[in-house]
């Protein structure tokens, strides 16, 4: 199984890795655009990995309506074991935007003790504890723009957010407008009215998918 990039094996030599899949049994799967990839729902203690493609873990709420709740690139982890966990109540799933593929596999295989291989079940439990704290830090941020009344404030906040974390003024706008809308959690002729004004004022330039902050 090819090795996918991911910080949760930062720190492994090959062979190191190599005897890891022997031990905790991944599966392996291909998930093609608009299908499901994850539900939220499962008994199961387990870590997914996207090693290819982009998806979003989204929440239908009761009327219906489509929550963005992340967005995954290649190298993001999920599963009920880092975030969300095992939710009765609510709808979450994680739905494919392109073609995927993911290997799943159970926490408890991955950081259980064991004899001749401890040295890197430690890197890779220093690992995983480092991607919980970053899946905690993306919640926050999350709370933090949904947190303002307005959609223009939600954007604004969003925009200082993604410049803050590339050091300066400018940064990739990592979605496309659709998923932004549902982010801010609002309708997106709604915020593209905002999205306008914003431009219009200066406040806001986007060129290619390239977001610049002036205030």
């Amino acid at each position: 199984m090819k090795r996918p990039e991911c910080v949760l094996f930062d720190g492994l030599a090959d062979e190191e890795y190599e005897q890891l899949l022997k031990n905790i049994n991944p599966r392996e799967k291909k998930i093609q655009r608009g299908d499901l990839v994850y539900r939220y729902e499962s008994d199961e203690n387990e870590l997914v990995i996207l090693c290819d493609g982009v998806a979003s873990i989204v929440k239908n709420d009761i009327d219906g309506n489509k929550i963005l709740l992340e967005r995954l690139v290649k190298g993001s982890i999920f599963g009920n074991s880092i975030s969300y966990g095992k939710r009765t109540d609510d709808d979450i799933s994680v739905v494919a935007e392109t073609e995927c593929r993911t290997i799943t596999f159970r926490f408890d295989d991955l950081v259980r003790r064991c004899d001749g291989e401890c040295e890197f079940r430690h890197k890779l439990l220093v690992n995983a504890i480092n991607v919980m704290g970053q899946k905690t830090a993306a919640i926050g941020e999350r709370t933090e723009v949904i947190g303002n009344r307005s959609i223009r404030d939600k954007l604004l906040c969003y925009f200082r957010l993604i410049c803050r974390k590339a050091g300066g003024n400018r940064a990739k706008l990592e979605m496309n407008l659709t998923s932004l809308a549902e982010y801010v959690c609002a309708d997106r002729s709604a915020m593209m009215r905002e999205l306008k004004k914003l431009k219009d004022e200066g406040i806001v330039r986007i060129d290619h998918k390239i977001v610049e902050l002036n205030i």
